[in-house]
């Protein structure tokens, strides 16, 4: 895959041999949440009696970290876990991360994470027996941000606003694994095969939002499962980014393009008609403002052979899934 981007000589993968569990990290920032992430793995998958490997995609990280960066790198190779390890010093979005990652994975279950997460002892062991007994091809895992506070379950959507998330359940609708409409905040797993038959993520979102819906309903209208388990529990921190997240031309974008893939053009002006008017972040490098109307235009034309591709695999469409998640009481 080309991303236009050039890949530092630091991936490290001359094993071919399938292993259970293939970790993807999506780092930026301080190399210390990098390490934390990794560590947090590790120690629960040294105990698990599973085969595993990690991956990190560094990204967006700068000159001065990359010291940093290469000692992470060389210890994680005398641990004989590492799977990959590539390192752009331009920044990425998070699903061109972690597709960048999965290509180089050889486990039969993805697990893709954040890098400010830290996982519940157990975590892998029951992600991955929830799967299996199930039959599960997309799994949530629960979400703590601060300790003391409540775990967070699968997203309450705001489709008609801005086909993005209202907020999250606080309470599970049971105790085990169940199906959800959509979930996310930095921890996923997924079957490698069945990853690969949806072709992942795609390759169209820049900067943030958009993916973790267009991926988990993608999932449903290909035939697939998603669910969340209120027993597979990762802590997420949920600090402030260096960066602009909401209300950025690319927010609006990534938005307009999720609803179009998912949802046809009756969704792409039903969630344009709702951003007409909105609150925007003035640019850091102090161009002007984007007009509304022109990012619909660069929404549409950017996704609509991926809108294509999908009308052509789907096997029901968007209305008829949000039927679907009515009749089988599964919230959104």
């Amino acid at each position: 895959m080309d991303l236009g981007i050039k890949l530092l000589p630091q991936h490290n993968n001359t094993k071919s041999d399938p292993v259970d569990v293939s970790v993807v990290i999506a780092h930026r920032g301080p190399v210390l949440g990098l390490w934390a992430t990794l560590e947090s793995c590790k120690m629960d998958l040294d105990s698990s009696g599973l085969s595993y490997e990690l991956i990190v995609v560094a990204n967006g990280t700068g000159e001065r970290l990359e010291e940093d960066l290469a000692l992470q790198k060389h210890w994680l190779s005398q641990s004989g876990r590492l799977g990959g390890f590539i390192h752009t010093i331009e920044p990425m979005s998070p699903p061109t991360a972690r597709q960048l990652g999965s290509e180089h994975a050889r486990g039969d279950y993805l697990f893709f994470f954040d890098n400010h997460c830290l996982v519940k002892p157990g975590y892998f062991v029951h992600a991955v027996d929830s799967m299996r007994r199930h039959n599960i091809d997309v799994l949530h895992s629960t979400t703590r941000f601060w300790m003391g506070e409540q775990s967070w379950y699968e997203y309450s959507m705001s489709l008609e606003l801005n086909f993005w998330v209202k907020r999250n359940y606080d309470t599970p609708l049971r105790d085990w694994a169940y199906p959800i409409a959509c979930g996310g905040h930095g921890g996923f797993a997924v079957r490698a095969d069945f990853w690969r038959r949806v072709d992942g993520y795609w390759q169209g979102f820049e900067g943030y939002a958009g993916e973790e819906p267009y991926f988990d309903f993608k999932a449903w209208l290909m035939g697939g499962s998603v669910y969340i388990d209120p027993e597979v529990v990762h802590h997420h921190w949920s600090g402030k980014r260096s960066y602009n997240r909401h209300y950025t031309d690319d927010y609006f974008r990534n938005l307009l393009m999720a609803a179009h893939i998912i949802g046809g053009e009756k969704w792409l002006y039903t969630v344009y008609d709702s951003f007409v008017g909105s609150t925007r972040l003035i640019p850091r490098d102090g161009k002007p403002l984007t007009p509304m109307f022109d990012i619909l235009e660069s929404a549409y034309k950017r996704s609509l052979s991926r809108r294509q591709w999908l009308e052509q695999r789907q096997v029901r469409s968007f209305d008829e899934q949000l039927a679907y998640f009515a009749h089988n009481g599964i919230r959104i």
